[in-house]
């Protein structure tokens, strides 16, 4: 894979309204789907949730990130979708995980407020705090330990 790339989008959900079980099987849904998505087209990545929030990094080949992300920007579960940024990259940063998802965002809390942020908010997120983010949570979470 000579063309890996790395995108990195922000989201709100639309389902907030529905209350905290719903959002959880709404989540749960997003992430069966990505799984079965990215295992037959080598994807990789993870997804934060908070604050009503999704970060997302999703890597792999150029042509299927894009179809990937064309796809999220036409699911009715996401708002307000922003692309942060896209880049190619030499190695994938989240290799083990399919999709690896973060639903406990306090573990980023600490880099979070180092940024000068109080709140899990992405859309107030530069690009040098989310690519901290990235490193953060590849080395956080290496071995399964989030």
């Amino acid at each position: 894979m000579n063309d890996l790339t790395r995108l990195v989008y922000i989201s709100r959900s639309t389902q907030l309204d529905q209350g905290e079980n719903h959002i959880q099987e709404v989540n749960e849904q997003i992430l069966l789907e990505a799984h079965a998505f990215n295992k037959i087209n080598n994807i990789t990545g993870i997804l934060c949730f908070g604050n009503g929030c999704y970060f997302q990094v999703i890597e792999g080949s150029k042509n299927v990130v894009e179809l990937l992300y064309a796809k999220i920007e036409k699911d009715p579960r996401h708002k307000d979708i922003k692309l942060m940024f896209k880049e190619p990259i030499t190695a994938l940063s989240f290799a083990e995980w399919r999709m690896k998802f973060v639903n406990e965002i306090n573990i980023t809390m600490p880099l979070i407020n180092l940024h000068g942020h109080k709140h899990f908010n992405p859309f107030e997120f530069a690009e040098n705090l989310c690519k901290d983010l990235i490193d953060f949570l590849s080395q956080k979470c290496a071995g399964g330990k989030c």
